[in-house]
């Protein structure tokens, strides 16, 4: 799958464009960020390796629980809940979610990541998650917000979704999403992130 769309921090008056490419067989992942003034955001999952690329730390190879986060949020068909990649699914409530009533679902990885998943009453669509990871500035827990669904070829996704953590709120808007198009050498890590491979 490839995505284009737009990424915004409203209240720092950044805006930037966003790139994604995703593939299954093996799940690999790659995103990427440009806002002027700040720069290239770059993250991937190979098949194997995570990592990242970031004005502010540098060149990172992804270790331990984050790589495993990598991994798991890496897998292609991670949207539709595969029972075989969680320890338990099950709906706790009913709930409250921006305003509206939502069922609240309870997802619990295989790694023992706790995640929450909101899905309208009224529509059955996802309203939105929260969900824990490790990071390299710790542990950080985000609100998404998703909204705007459209149809894209034959399969209806949000095409607006917003992050809220640490007090900062980015939205991505989504404008194109392609299938069945990735070249394989979309996945490779960029010569900095090679020169950290041993």
């Amino acid at each position: 799958m490839h995505v284009t769309g737009t990424y915004e921090v409203p209240s720092a008056g950044l805006t930037g464009t966003l790139e994604i490419f995703t593939a299954a067989s093996p799940n690999r992942s790659y995103q990427k960020v440009v806002v002027p003034g700040v720069g290239e955001i770059v993250q991937g999952f190979d098949g194997e390796r995570g990592w990242s690329v970031n004005p502010m730390t540098g060149p990172m190879l992804q270790q331990g629980k984050e790589l495993e986060q990598a991994r798991a949020d890496a897998d292609f068909y991670n949207e539709l809940r595969d029972a075989k990649s969680y320890k338990s699914i099950a709906t706790v409530e009913k709930a409250t979610f921006e305003g509206r009533p939502c069922y609240k679902v309870s997802l619990v990885r295989n790694d023992g990541t706790q995640d929450f998943d909101f899905y309208d009453v009224e529509t059955g669509l996802r309203a939105g998650s929260t969900q824990t990871r490790e990071t390299p500035m710790g542990t950080i827990t985000s609100t998404n917000v998703d909204g705007e669904y459209k149809k894209f070829g034959n399969l209806m996704q949000a095409s607006s979704m917003t992050a809220k953590a640490m007090g900062v709120e980015q939205k991505i808007t989504i404008n194109t999403v392609e299938y069945d198009n990735v070249p394989a050498s979309a996945f490779e890590p960029p010569a900095a992130i090679k020169a950290l491979i041993k």
